[in-house]
């Protein structure tokens, strides 16, 4: 069966964009009021489970449309199966702007990845 064709990155960004405006809206007081400006921290994006990983991709479109000071590195590839407790990734920088962004980030994780671990 052929794959279907990739989507293209405009719309790739376009659900990124009404995602995090659906999610921030018009800012995350409680991180703003918390997390002082210059806290640098790291994210681990740890399995919870056995399954099959998709959306990786998207979840590095989201940190780098949030804000490009952002680092994000993967440690496994789009459709590995993976055990739980393995590190897929981790996010490096400013808090508040991996605080902000990361509950994007993993709603695309976990439902993309939901999706391929039932289809696989």
């Amino acid at each position: 069966m052929p794959m279907a064709d990739p989507l293209p990155l405009a719309d790739i960004h376009s659900a990124i964009t009404n995602a995090l405006h659906e999610d921030i809206g018009n800012g995350d007081f409680t991180t703003e009021n918390t997390i002082p400006v210059n806290f640098v921290l790291k994210g681990i994006f740890l399995a919870k489970e056995n399954g099959v990983i998709a959306g990786l991709n998207v979840v590095r479109q989201v940190f780098e449309l949030y804000d490009k000071r952002l680092i994000f590195t993967q440690n496994v590839a789009e459709g590995d199966t993976i055990k739980k407790k393995t590190v897929l990734a981790t996010v490096k920088g400013p808090g508040r702007s991996i605080l902000t962004s990361e509950r994007v980030a993993l709603n695309f994780l976990q439902r993309m990845s939901g999706i391929a671990t039932l289809t696989h």
